[in-house]
């Protein structure tokens, strides 16, 4: 048996919420079977890279031009797929996918990857990873009229290619089943929900003597939900200094501007890009994240419990990771600063004991990830 696994980007460096899904996946099946990996958009040094981290599989640049543009822009409206997703076809791939025989398997990364004719001999997989029709809506709310009416007319047409997409896939996999709720999506019975793993942290345990009022936010911020939290932070950090004047606030990441109001406020400090990400966030008692917005399980809020981070956060950040009586500070609080006040006088470690991250550790591993997806390749074709 073959497994076809057709991805937009290369699967490291792994900074992008689908290139570490898909850096796992290739982890979990790289010594099982005959594993063909085409990526539509990768540098000659990120296939080399590939290659070398998993040399028992068969990488494969597919290289895009006009006339797949064209072809696939054609396609996606003759079939009611979003017009982005032209930006993806690749004739070789679409020539690759008839030919593949009965005991081929096909998995897809990002929907944006699969507007294809497939081959109703094979088995196919959709990792999903996010039901990208609130990232559209929120485009479509920051934006100039017109840019707001092609964001409206893409979100509409993922709503309606997923119904078709359900009938394609033997099966689907989002992070969060509440990308589908709150898109008014009921969830089929094909769709899985496979949430992300925890980072594992090679960093000896924390020990605390006492709490001090260092706070973080980080990730990329060329992706607009983050730059709404730059925003939102120049709102919510002054009624934290008022209240808490000896407060620190860190704030890093890739493509940030440190021009940004947030950094003429007191206590505020930018990073950056940096090296380790893990022994950032674990100088760090508090991790601050006024999202109102984000499809599936935020990858940030993860590694910021791996790091024993106090998480703030409102509840539907929060609510994906479907795990009881985990502490957290909700942003829905009204009186949350007091919260947090209350914590450093107190010195309340409740919040980032082990057995509250370990509800989050347990739960969210990348073997549980990976067990869907495991279980569609170990599937014979036609069960």
């Amino acid at each position: 048996m073959a497994i076809h696994i057709v991805s937009s980007r290369a699967p490291l460096p792994a900074k992008k919420g689908d290139q570490i899904v898909l850096s796992k996946r290739l982890e979990a099946i790289r010594d099982r079977h005959d594993v063909t990996v085409y990526i539509i958009s990768a540098s000659d040094e990120e296939i080399e890279r590939a290659t070398v981290a998993f040399p028992n599989l068969k990488f494969v640049r597919l290289v895009r031009n006009f006339s797949d543009f064209l072809s696939g822009f054609l396609y996606s409206i003759i079939h009611g797929f979003p017009l982005h997703y032209a930006i993806f076809w690749n004739r070789s791939m679409n020539q690759v996918i008839q030919r593949l025989g009965s005991t081929d398997k096909v998995c897809f990364v990002l929907e944006r990857t699969c507007c294809y004719d497939l081959n109703p001999k094979c088995s196919y997989f959709l990792e999903g990873i996010d039901f990208t029709y609130q990232n559209f809506m929120l485009r479509a709310q920051a934006s100039n009229f017109w840019k707001s009416v092609f964001y409206r007319f893409e979100a509409r047409r993922v709503l309606r290619s997923f119904s078709r997409m359900v009938k394609r896939f033997d099966t689907i996999s989002f992070v969060s089943r509440y990308d589908l709720i709150d898109a008014g999506v009921s969830v089929p019975e094909n769709v899985v929900v496979t949430p992300n793993g925890v980072p594992e942290s090679h960093l000896p345990p924390r020990s605390f003597s006492s709490l001090e009022p260092t706070f973080c936010f980080h990730g990329n911020f060329n992706y607009l939900p983050n730059l709404k939290v730059l925003d939102a932070l120049g709102y919510i950090w002054p009624k934290i200094t008022e209240n808490i004047p000896c407060a620190k606030l860190t704030i890093f990441g890739r493509h940030l501007d440190p021009n940004h109001p947030v950094f003429k406020l007191g206590g505020v400090q930018c990073l950056f890009e940096v090296d380790d990400v893990m022994h950032v966030l674990r100088a760090q008692n508090f991790y601050l994240c006024p999202m109102n917005f984000g499809t599936g399980i935020q990858n940030k809020l993860l590694e910021a419990i791996a790091c024993e981070n106090i998480l703030i956060a409102s509840d539907k950040v929060i609510r994906p990771f479907e795990v009881d009586n985990f502490q957290y500070i909700s942003l829905d609080n009204p009186n949350w600063v007091k919260v947090v006040e209350s914590i450093l006088l107190s010195n309340d470690h409740l919040y980032r004991e082990k057995d509250n991250a370990a509800k989050v550790l347990d739960k969210l591993t990348w073997t549980n990830s990976n067990s869907e997806f495991l279980s569609w390749v170990e599937r014979e074709v036609g069960e």
